[in-house]
């Protein structure tokens, strides 16, 4: 039994990862705001882990990787927890979970577009206030 999170740079082949069953296609597409998105994949990872079935979960979401990374933590079962990205390369890398929910490789460009955006309007303000 696994759960993983199929991901990937922008110009990164999600396809290449992988045929899988029971995969879910961009749940941020049908619930669109974060706390609703983030209950939906914290229930979604206990149905698949007590019908013991895979979950593939395809997505570009940070609230969707947080809240398998969250659900791994709470419940003691980040071992089972996978994320593969796609990079624009055509290279496929994996990533583990420990116990905290905690990636062993944050790869750069995925999953990083707040912290780019954060640091962006702070150099912003910094310019405006040393102006």
């Amino acid at each position: 039994m696994e759960i993983i999170i199929v991901t990937g740079q922008r110009n990164g082949n999600l396809y290449l990862a992988g045929n899988y069953e029971h995969v879910k296609y961009f749940p941020e597409q049908s619930t669109l705001h974060p706390y609703k998105l983030s209950e939906r994949i914290l229930k979604l990872c206990d149905t698949y882990f007590k019908a013991n079935e895979d979950l593939i979960i395809t997505t570009y979401s940070e609230i969707v990787l947080d809240s398998v990374r969250l659900w791994g933590a709470r419940t003691g079962h980040c071992d089972i927890l996978k994320c593969i990205s796609c990079m624009d390369n055509g290279e496929i890398r994996t990533s583990g979970f420990n116990e905290y929910g905690e990636m062993d490789i944050w790869e750069n460009g995925i999953f990083d577009i707040k912290k780019v955006i954060l640091k962006e309007l702070l150099d912003i303000k910094r310019g405006k206030m040393n102006s």
